[in-house]
């Protein structure tokens, strides 16, 4: 996933700056006039993209589906095809629909992350909500940070397609 799309949430932002620069405030100057600092900061939060629109599901977040939960598993024949997440399907299959798992709980429910059954799953609280299963991705790595805040915040935001 490309840096820019995760650095368009400003809690993203703070963790990239701290990761990056080793707890560096993103904006000092270095004693000059101050202006490449106050561009760079300008360049970021305004131009042709509107890095401060709604998330999206297809711009923002099926990146992150497509490379960390489908190679293997949510596909068609995979390990589990019970919830194809590939591109096309992978939005409806997850939205307002009740997890396998814990049936009174949907996959993803728009602008509440705390009811929806995937963020739970992806941050390993999903068997103290009464779930099942292993943390996801399966047999990887948690998602870093700024995903999980960048999935989070599209969730909370209503979940657009």
């Amino acid at each position: 996933m490309e840096l820019m799309k995760l650095y368009r949430r400003p809690a993203v932002r703070g963790l990239f700056f701290v990761a990056a620069f080793g707890l560096v405030p993103a904006c000092t100057t270095d004693g000059d006039d101050g202006d490449e600092s106050d561009s760079m900061a300008e360049d970021t939060d305004s131009g042709a993209d509107d890095m401060t629109g709604p998330l999206s599901f297809a711009v923002d977040v099926e990146p992150i589906i497509s490379s960390s939960c489908v190679a293997s598993c949510h596909e068609v024949d995979g390990l589990n095809e019970s919830l194809i997440l590939t591109e096309g399907s992978a939005y409806d299959n997850l939205i307002g629909v009740m997890s396998g798992q814990l049936p009174q709980m949907q996959i993803v429910n728009p602008g509440n992350k705390s009811v929806s059954y995937m963020w739970h799953k992806l941050n390993n609280t999903h068997l103290a909500e009464g779930g099942s299963g292993a943390q996801m991705p399966y047999e990887g790595q948690a998602l870093p940070a700024g995903e999980l805040i960048l999935i989070g915040d599209w969730i909370d935001e209503g979940a657009m397609p």
